[in-house]
């Protein structure tokens, strides 16, 4: 940082976790290099915000290493949480909550601020981002909610970061937890209850016709099994 900012808490960093595929589902709250941690610009947005609603970061009282914002704990992004397999967990990670298209965000031009043609209402009391949307800043990254692979699908960098800081004053303020997953001991034992299930199948079915109904009927089930767990903030195995 500049000399003037360094020692205080004006200072984070800007990092987006990318993952193999291209798409971000993940954010980073701190990072270690060595010689302290560091916060991220999301986080640091939002503990300025949430200070001034009496809200400040505790330690979870079960696992003190633990993020607390209100009533909400983060626990850290583990390698093998949800669809991951040995994925890159360094650093304090969490899954991102989308609830929409990242592009939800009110955007005004610089030129438009400047020029006194924004409603000061529209941003007082506000966290307000500034950053660049031009395509020929390579500052773009594809979602979830991508339908595909052209410049079209992608969104700016700093709509993430107003991604990130909106999930966590909803976390801090309105107490909504992020998305949760099994741990890797549970998410055996399902597979192996799936399996198990699936083995009693195919030696009670003594024809092709109920096997292939009492098949789709427990593919069905478990997909059924899995978007519900979805809805109510919970990726298991599908």
């Amino acid at each position: 940082p500049p000399p003037v900012l360094k020692g205080t808490d004006q200072v984070s960093f800007n990092d987006i976790l990318v993952d193999p595929g291209g798409v971000v589902r993940r954010g980073l709250l701190f990072q270690d290099d060595g010689d302290g941690a560091a916060y991220s610009f999301a986080l640091r947005l939002a503990l300025l915000y949430l200070q001034t609603e009496g809200i400040v970061p505790r330690q979870d009282e079960q696992n003190p290493q633990h993020l607390r914002l209100g009533n909400v704990t983060f626990r850290p992004f583990e390698e093998n949480d949800g669809g991951y397999v040995k994925a890159d967990a360094r650093g304090y990670q969490f899954f991102l909550d989308y609830q929409g298209p990242a592009a939800a965000f009110r955007s005004y031009s610089l030129s438009n601020l400047l020029s006194g043609k924004v409603n000061p209402r529209a941003i007082t009391d506000k966290i307000v981002l500034i950053g660049v949307t031009a395509q020929s800043v390579k500052d773009f990254f594809f979602t979830p909610y991508s339908r595909g692979f052209s410049e079209a699908q992608q969104v700016p960098g700093v709509f993430l970061h107003g991604l990130m800081v909106s999930q966590l004053l909803r976390a801090g303020i309105e107490g909504i937890q992020p998305l949760a997953t099994f741990r890797e001991r549970v998410e055996i034992l399902w597979i192996f209850l799936w399996c198990l299930l699936g083995g009693i199948t195919g030696i009670k079915a003594h024809s092709a016709w109920r096997f292939s109904g009492l098949g789709l009927a427990g593919i069905l089930l478990i997909g059924l099994s899995a978007y519900l767990a979805f809805l109510n903030r919970w990726w298991i195995p599908l």
